[in-house]
């Protein structure tokens, strides 16, 4: 019986609106088509001096059931522009989504 959590999710990939279609490229691999959602939070930089400044960031979720595995260095591709991958983790408890922190090419 599928999981309730997974069949969510997939709804919110699926959705025209929310999920956008991308190329993840791992660092020496062969491209592999990808969903991905967006989230821009803002992230929080501290300096030694008590100073600090907030940017915001640029993270995108992909299914673990799409994507293997992910690691710094890695390129994702989507609607023309390059990204990046800088930090990827996968937060969630039952290990569902990749989190990928990226900067732009």
């Amino acid at each position: 019986m599928p999981d309730v959590f997974d069949i969510a999710l997939g709804s919110l990939y699926a959705d025209p609106n929310l999920g956008y279609g991308g190329v993840y490229t791992p660092d020496g691999g062969a491209p592999q088509a990808v969903r991905v959602l967006w989230a821009q939070p803002d992230k929080d930089y501290s300096f030694p001096n008590g100073g600090g400044v907030t940017a915001r960031a640029t993270v995108a979720r992909i299914r673990v059931a799409e994507l293997a595995a992910a690691a710094k260095g890695d390129v994702l591709v989507v609607d023309g522009a390059s990204y990046l991958v800088e930090k990827p983790t996968r937060p969630t408890k039952r290990r569902r989504e990749w989190y990928l922190e990226l900067s732009p090419l």
